[in-house]
């Protein structure tokens, strides 16, 4: 990922582009959750903290997705496609 921030190639550049991507990462997480929060789908504690443990912006765009029209919360786990490994 370039950016044209000051300091370009720095330990100050590489740090802050790791908070921007954990910050995405936790965006998501959230995301996943409010979804099936709006849709009444109840999210057991377990579900909840493995979603918010999960530091994999691929498996949690896959949740995103999938939450949008899974029955229930762990349904979210069942369908990877091929090539994306469950986050545990």
């Amino acid at each position: 990922m370039g950016s044209h921030f000051p300091g370009r190639g720095t330990l100050i550049e590489e740090t802050f582009l790791r908070g921007v991507t954990a910050g995405r990462i936790e965006e998501r997480a959230s995301l996943v959750l409010r979804l099936l929060e709006k849709r009444h789908i109840p999210t057991p504690a377990s579900i909840r903290e493995r979603i918010s443990s999960c530091h994999d912006p691929v498996t949690l765009l896959h949740w995103v997705d999938e939450a949008l029209t899974v029955s229930s919360a762990e349904d979210l786990f069942d369908r990877f496609p091929e090539g994306l490994k469950s986050e545990s």
